[in-house]
């Protein structure tokens, strides 16, 4: 095979998987929007159970009000976890689907500098290496700063909660449950952290490699 057409076959390759994460960006942005909404939903029905369940009895959809408050909360725990877990695998496969695309244009660009002063890295290099301010704002803000927010929305739901069971005496079942998802939710997080962590060094590996 001749190098014209491994870059062939390669600039295809490269196009389908530009495509997938393209795909898989939009799909992880909506269900980041649906971990904020689910979140926010929790809180507030934590935070204001009867106006909460109010707001749900004015829909003519569904009968709401033959469920109780705690039952409707661990309902949204749960959601919660779903949406957590769905989030976080997309934006594993993202990461990893870049480090791929990164290797390819490495690959792609190597083959072409054989023959001219050709630069094919527009998703590695020449996207790192402009507008750094914004880019890394927002990496820090995906990485860091979104999971604090959930993280701290947890700790805050889980101990209004709890002074509602000291005072109200909710069935301790529903606590249980609450305060499960709420640790379950910080372990998907931390460990799609962990994933990003390895996902780093893989990359890092590569690099390393091809140099």
């Amino acid at each position: 095979m001749d190098i014209n057409q491994a870059v062939q076959i390669l600039h295809e390759h490269y196009s389908d998987s530009c495509r997938r994460v393209f795909d898989l960006e939009s799909k992880r942005n909506r269900q980041f929007l649906a971990v904020i909404a689910i979140a926010g939903l929790t809180l507030l029905a934590v935070k204001f159970p009867i106006v909460f369940q109010s707001a749900l009895d004015q829909n003519r959809i569904f009968d709401f009000s033959k469920f109780p408050s705690p039952v409707i909360v661990s309902v949204l725990w749960t959601f919660f976890i779903v949406m957590s877990l769905w989030y976080c695998q997309s934006r594993i496969h993202v990461e990893r689907l870049y480090v791929y695309i990164h290797a390819l244009e490495t690959e792609i660009s190597s083959l072409l500098n054989s023959h001219k002063n050709f630069i094919y890295k527009r998703e590695s290099e020449e996207y790192l290496s402009s507008f750094k301010v914004f880019t890394n704002s927002v990496w820090v803000f995906y990485r860091f700063i979104f999971p604090i927010i959930v993280g701290l929305a947890i700790i805050y739901s889980l101990w209004i909660e709890w002074i509602q069971f000291t005072i109200n005496k909710i069935q301790i079942i529903h606590l249980i449950y609450d305060f499960f998802a709420g640790i379950l939710i910080s372990c998907i997080f931390f460990l799609a952290e962990y994933a990003s962590i390895l996902n780093k060094k893989l990359k890092n590996k590569s690099t390393n490699t091809n140099i």
